[in-house]
């Protein structure tokens, strides 16, 4: 049977504003405006941008290049990683999972599949399913929320930060492959998605290529025509979820 097409619903798929601001969740044009507004130079914005996708600073203390006032206000006004390891799973093949939890109690499994030289991150992009199909377990306890844009891309600098950490590759191993195909269903939260892949694309971000990201739906037929005039080349998965 068909399945509804969900409605994106603003109040989920931006960022919350009122909280910290989540930096992973920012786009560089964002970001730069945050700054200026707040009274420092626009040039801050990359040397931020550089700590955070380039050097995987993790606080702000260590952004040694940045004034002591700036640090300050960013330790109070933003965030960068915004989730807590609750287990990591590693399986024979090395394919490693984490269960991240957030603040509010939510929790979703991303898995970081080693195959040298390339390394793949699967990320979710919501916390649960609506879509319930019956050979997955992602939908069984239903829909709990959506994953913000800056939650999805945390997944990605989570791998990173572990393939950095047991990387035995020549050279500095990175993530070189991003699949939405872990929890929830990617066009069910379009805008997020979309802010989320135009990150993880950047090249002031973790500059992925557009064809080694890969998004898997169930086939949402009005997002897919959207995903087509976002001018992001990415590849598109149609998971096969019934006979008919």
């Amino acid at each position: 049977m068909a399945q509804p097409e969900p409605v994106d619903s603003p109040a989920v798929v931006r960022e919350a504003s009122c909280g910290p601001v989540h930096l992973l969740g920012c786009e560089r044009a964002a970001l730069q405006r945050w700054l200026v507004t707040a009274g420092h130079p626009r040039y801050r914005t990359d040397q931020i941008l550089s700590w955070v996708y380039e050097k995987h600073a993790n606080s702000f203390d260590v952004m040694s290049n940045l004034p002591k006032p700036l640090r300050v206000g960013l330790q109070d006004k933003a965030t960068i990683y915004t989730s807590d390891v609750q287990r990591e799973s590693v399986s024979s093949d090395g394919t490693r999972k984490l269960l991240l939890a957030w603040p509010d109690g939510a929790s979703v499994e991303t898995v970081w599949i080693p195959e040298p030289p390339r390394h793949t991150a699967c990320l979710s992009p919501q916390v649960g399913c609506p879509i319930g199909c019956r050979f997955c377990a992602s939908g069984l306890g239903g829909m709990e929320r959506n994953l913000t844009a800056g939650e999805i891309v945390e997944q990605a600098l989570r791998i990173q930060r572990l393939i950095l950490a047991t990387g035995d590759d020549a050279g500095t191993p990175r993530l070189s492959n991003i699949v939405i195909m872990g929890m929830g269903e990617p066009l069910a939260n379009y805008a997020s998605l979309v802010a989320a892949l135009r990150i993880l694309n950047a090249p002031w971000g973790l500059g992925i290529g557009a064809r080694k990201i890969t998004v898997s739906t169930v086939g949402l037929p009005k997002q897919i025509r959207r995903l087509a005039q976002e001018s992001l080349p990415v590849n598109l998965a149609l998971s096969l979820h019934a006979a008919d």
